[in-house]
């Protein structure tokens, strides 16, 4: 099977969409009056070749926290320039950037599988995908958010339904490290990913050895129904605090009380009215159009 990177013998400045697998050579923090404070790194490739790297002033809280010594990282989407100076840490011909769209993803993420929640079905290119948002956490109950979609989600959901009080350690290759309002968390790649359950590796043995067993995988569940007795509709017409239980039995839509929301970005859409020419779409579904997605869509929930 073909390398799904290149080597930095291989990479040109034709292009900035490049996809390398390189470890941390060397890294060191440089300060000027033109730049501010940088991130300078050598990065060196599986074969040996090394390059030097540059992260501007604006993006070094990005990157400084997982670009670590003597770690292996997929980068992708960078700039590359001749390199130049008089004093230069590699022999390389270019320099590589960092950009606003870099992408620094860590090879593998191992943990245990705690505060699992339910299986999510939303719309990811008008085809329904499914979604599992969990929690790993490490030997030092050190714990990070980790989101996993299609096949992946299923089978770390069923591994956990299956678990009958079974610790479950999950194996992610090749993740994927988002950041959002200064919060990390992973999620896998839809092509370039792994996702491995409980496996027979060496490295899994000894975490397992180190975890402590005080707390295994618990399904998030909203349990604020048990704080309040129930009641039937005459009884609470006379209390102060209830909480109702019921059936929905129809959606009032002569007063437009709700409005739909697109189940993707949780975001509200509108109705896209067919043309008065356009054939019968009776057996069809109501499309909408949601102004976040930029698409049309169909999978659609009243609020």
């Amino acid at each position: 099977m073909a390398a799904s990177f290149a080597f930095l013998r291989d990479i040109r400045p034709y292009k900035t969409s490049w996809r390398i697998q390189v470890k941390v050579f060397h890294s060191w923090r440089q300060y000027t009056s033109m730049t501010g404070e940088t991130l300078e790194l050598v990065l060196v490739d599986a074969h040996g070749v090394k390059i030097h790297a540059s992260v501007k002033k604006d993006l070094v809280s990005n990157f400084v926290n997982n670009l670590l010594l003597n770690e292996w990282r997929f980068i992708e989407t960078f700039a590359l320039n001749h390199a130049s100076g008089q004093f230069r840490p590699t022999g390389h011909l270019y320099k590589m950037t960092f950009v606003t769209g870099t992408q620094c993803i860590l090879l593998d993420v191992m943990g245990q599988v705690v505060d699992i929640g339910e299986l999510e079905t939303l719309e990811a290119k008008n085809k329904p995908t499914i979604k599992l948002d969990f929690e790993l956490r490490d030997d030092t109950d050190e714990r990070m958010s980790c989101t996993l979609w299609g096949a992946f989600a299923q089978s770390v959901f069923s591994a956990c339904e299956f678990a009958d009080g079974q610790m479950v350690i999950c194996v992610l290759r090749f993740a994927k490290i988002k950041s959002y309002k200064g919060v990390r968390s992973f999620s896998n790649s839809f092509y370039a990913s792994q996702v491995h359950i409980n496996p027979d590796f060496p490295e899994v043995q000894a975490f397992v050895s180190r975890v402590p067993k005080f707390h295994m995988v618990t399904v998030k569940q909203d349990d604020d129904c048990k704080q309040y007795e129930r009641k039937s509709i005459r009884d609470f017409l006379h209390s102060m605090e209830v909480r109702v239980v019921c059936t929905i039995y129809a959606l009032d839509t002569d007063w437009s009380w709700y409005y739909f929301s697109c189940r993707n970005c949780n975001k509200k859409v509108t109705h896209i009215h067919a043309g008065v020419n356009t054939t019968s779409l009776k057996s069809s579904k109501p499309r909408f159009w949601c102004d976040v997605c930029k698409n049309g869509v169909t999978n659609v929930q009243a609020k």
